[in-house]
């Protein structure tokens, strides 16, 4: 640009990480703003070697304290249909659709609602990994508990 100086700006880009390490499960939890990243290196740094990630099917453990659990958000990936290798189903109860023929996908998310100790709670995980709630919990202290644990 002939009016500016472009040379002279410079990107700036902030992330935030909060780590909370659950001493009774022995479970770090990591959140951050950068939503693709699993903080591998930071997760060694604070717990040194021999750590290990809870991904694939064992993520979705943390809807096994849930009552009365709802699929409302499924995704399934399917790795022998060319065409349609990745499906998403959202409802009510997406649960009522599944049929046989479906059996053989693997999820690649969850999102569910039910009830932890007579609240309502919803959360979602993923095979990636990660899992989260749209739940505001007034401390980290209460949400860490607010659900069950992967």
């Amino acid at each position: 640009m002939r009016w500016g100086a472009p040379q002279a700006l410079e990107q700036v880009v902030y992330e935030l990480v909060v780590l909370y390490f659950d001493t009774t499960r022995r479970l770090l939890y990591i959140h951050g703003s950068e939503k693709s990243s699993v903080y591998k290196d930071l997760a060694e740094a604070v717990l040194g070697t021999g750590h290990e990630l809870i991904n694939g099917g064992r993520t979705y453990r943390v809807l096994a304290g849930v009552d009365r659990l709802v699929p409302t958000n499924v995704g399934l990936k399917d790795s022998r249909a060319y065409f349609t290798r990745f499906s998403m189903h959202v409802g009510s109860d997406v649960s009522k659709g599944f049929d046989t023929a479906q059996k053989h996908k693997s999820q690649t998310h969850i999102a569910a609602s039910g009830f932890d100790r007579g609240e309502n709670v919803a959360i979602s995980a993923a095979a990636s990994g990660r899992f989260w709630s749209p739940t505001t919990a007034p401390s980290m202290a209460r949400h860490s508990r607010a659900v069950g644990s992967p």
